[in-house]
């Protein structure tokens, strides 16, 4: 949600949170994103990974590797970025 002139503004943008796993370019950073959920017959946790690129506003860097971000959903940005860090 944003804040504008004090009135809460609700966003209908998807938000994910996930680990960093690389600098792939001077404003991309690779994210993993990890979804958990039960099998339905057989009641085994599953985990699901998927890997996005996400568009970061300033120059990234090694040190980003293994932080937890947050990036929301955006119009495309290039061939493979549709997200935006937070």
């Amino acid at each position: 949600m944003k804040q504008n002139k004090n009135k809460l503004i609700k966003s209908n943008k998807q938000k994910l949170t996930g680990v960093v796993v690389a600098v792939s370019g001077l404003n991309t950073i690779a994210v993993s994103i990890e979804k958990k959920f039960m099998h339905s017959i057989y009641k085994k946790i599953i985990t699901k990974s998927k890997k996005i690129h996400v568009h970061v506003d300033k120059p990234a860097s090694q040190e980003l590797i293994g932080k937890r971000v947050e990036v929301i959903s955006c119009k495309p940005i290039s061939k493979l970025k549709k997200w935006i860090c937070v």
